[in-house]
């Protein structure tokens, strides 16, 4: 993450969630990027009426990767202010529910006479808001179509690669299609 600011570093971990498999939970959990609820492994993660076609489960993390994949083709206001506020729901929900099992009957009264829970931001949430206001740095990969994000300064609006390797097969591409079109620099 970019310590002079991070909030690249938390578009950059958000374009890592866009792509996030989920072989990679385990290692991407460790950002604190959403709250812990929503990985797999913790409670109420399940989302029981949606299911994959071929029934495997669909745990929370992945509908808020499909929210964030819709955004990445437009950030447009509302849709980032519905997901921000979803995702503070949720974590407000949930620890509202995990305070009031654990108490006794008394003090859940208290509990409720206190009114919800100050809000709790996530990076998840602070990069969707700087991508609403600078949408030009969300791109897709020329090459192999996944989202990235444009996050140091050296890299302007003409970024078209998510890697390295990606620019590299660009450029080789590119190469081979001048070859072929100049009959490879013979007359």
């Amino acid at each position: 993450m970019n310590k002079a600011d991070p909030i690249l570093g938390y578009i950059g971990d958000l374009a890592k969630f866009a792509n996030l498999k989920p072989e990679g939970v385990e290692e991407f959990k460790k950002l604190n990027f959403l709250p812990p609820e929503a990985w797999p492994g913790m409670p109420a993660v399940v989302l029981a009426p949606h299911t994959l076609p071929n029934s495997e489960e669909v745990f929370l993390w992945q509908t808020f990767q499909d929210l964030v994949r819709d955004l990445w083709r437009g950030f447009s206001f509302e849709q980032c202010l519905q997901l921000v506020v979803s995702i503070d729901r949720f974590s407000q929900q949930t620890k509202r529910l995990e305070q009031l099992f654990q108490q006794p009957n008394e003090e859940i009264q208290k509990l409720i006479d206190e009114g919800p829970p100050r809000a709790e931001t996530w990076p998840i949430q602070k990069a969707i808001w700087f991508l609403s206001v600078n949408p030009w740095r969300a791109r897709y990969c020329e090459v192999c179509g996944q989202p990235f994000a444009i996050i140091t300064p050296n890299n302007n609006r003409r970024q078209r690669h998510c890697s390295t390797a990606c620019r590299d097969e660009a450029a080789t591409r590119r190469k081979h299609k001048w070859g072929k079109k100049n009959n490879w620099g013979r007359k």
